[in-house]
């Protein structure tokens, strides 16, 4: 290439980004890809996730199957609990995984004070925002670190294409805990 660009949007994409009010956007093959891209880039073996219970069953699953046999556990809370929440951060802990609507109950967590308690132990709050999209909900404004989404449900039209999308704030400091390389 002669001139740097935007060429794939698998790649990047300023575009995608805007959409949410991030900085940096990734397109991925499906949203349980995005789930596992962004799971998989905070979270090394020996490393701890701490998620709402009530998430979507393809994300329980990951998290409750295949994931601790590559040495990543999980804890699940009452997203609604913040005691509980804030409890069950450990010191390898590296993300709180929620859903801005829950799927399927539809549950709202309170985003604002989870990101307080995400950020208060420098870690960041990373909310699959799919059934809100970044129309009804800008997540990024209530202080969420990374928005996930399955472009396969409101985004791309109920299933007529398959894709994720994971967007970065760019808010979150990840060399301030040292917990990110």
């Amino acid at each position: 290439m002669r001139k740097p660009g935007n060429i794939y949007t698998r790649i990047t994409n300023p575009t995608t980004a805007a959409l949410e009010g991030g900085v940096e956007a990734l397109a991925t093959a499906s949203g349980m890809t995005a789930v596992t891209y962004t799971i998989l880039a905070l979270a090394h073996a020996g490393d701890h996730v701490v998620a709402a219970s009530t998430i979507y069953g393809g994300t329980f699953n990951l998290l409750k199957e295949p994931l601790p046999r590559y040495g990543i556990t999980t804890t699940f809370v009452d997203i609604d609990n913040l005691e509980e929440v804030e409890a069950a951060i450990k010191d390898n802990t590296k993300l709180v995984l929620i859903e801005t609507l829950g799927n399927p109950l539809i549950n709202i967590p309170d985003l604002e004070k989870l990101a307080e308690i995400a950020h208060k132990h420098q870690i960041p709050l990373v909310s699959d925002n799919t059934f809100a999209t970044p129309y009804l909900i800008n997540v990024f404004s209530h202080g969420v670190d990374i928005a996930i989404h399955s472009a396969t449900k409101f985004i791309g039209g109920h299933g007529t294409t398959i894709g994720g999308i994971i967007v970065d704030s760019g808010r979150f400091d990840w060399t301030a805990s040292g917990k990110f390389p």
